[in-house]
């Protein structure tokens, strides 16, 4: 279990990757999204509720994308957790370009590179990323991997990428959470800090949806 109950941190480095706080909702949604934004249903009340604190070592040079398969494995083995998938049609919310000119926010550029990358036979070093519930950090990533971590804000609707960019992009995003206080500034909300800040904007739309269906998942005993 986990003490951080004000929400969910990531960081994640060519070393490994580090949780605090983290709902198995949300662990599912990273393991299975593979990059994408994913609709998680049924299961036991706690798996959106309570909290967990991981830590999983990684070999040299691994990528983000190449996470995934051990962050499942250690959900079916820590979790017990079992399901299956499911094609519906849905509401989801479209990641757009905000500017019919095309032209992109100050807080999206195209990838500077690390300051200390580490050597992969591959070529596939990455810089650190940092992630809470009020922004984020994201280095040398393409908008997939922005688009996956979008799950951590807790949007209701699923978020597919219409944005059209390739390649690798240094992206940051900060915003307040809750309505405005006009005697404290926090900062932009949220879909305004996505306009704003990265000149990309959230749309309602239709689209046909794998929905991730839990069959089974339990609560694991401390290590």
């Amino acid at each position: 279990m986990s003490a951080s109950d004000y929400g969910a941190i990531l960081n994640w480095s060519s070393d490994g990757i580090t949780l605090r706080g983290e709902r198995l909702l949300d662990l599912v949604k990273t393991a299975y999204g593979e990059g994408r934004d994913i609709r998680v249903i049924g299961g036991p009340s706690w798996i959106g509720k309570a909290r967990f604190d991981i830590q999983a070592k990684a070999p040299p040079g691994l990528r983000p994308e190449e996470m995934f398969e051990p962050i499942r494995a250690l959900l079916a083995e820590r979790f017990g957790l079992k399901l299956h998938i499911e094609s519906r049609t849905d509401s989801v919310l479209e990641l757009v370009l905000a500017r019919a000119d095309g032209r992109l926010g100050p807080n999206l550029k195209p990838a500077a590179g690390c300051e200390n990358p580490r050597p992969s036979a591959a070529n596939t070093s990455r810089c650190s990323t940092s992630i809470s519930p009020t922004g984020l950090i994201l280095r040398s990533a393409p908008v997939s991997f922005f688009v996956m971590n979008l799950a951590i804000m807790n949007l209701s609707l699923l978020v597919v990428d219409r944005t059209g960019l390739t390649g690798e992009y240094d992206i940051t995003l900060d915003f307040r959470v809750g309505p405005i206080d006009p005697n404290n500034d926090q900062g932009p909300s949220f879909f305004t800090a996505i306009k704003e800040q990265l000149g990309l904007e959230l749309r309602s739309a239709k689209a046909p949806v794998n929905v991730y269906v839990i069959d089974a998942a339990s609560e694991p005993t401390e290590n």
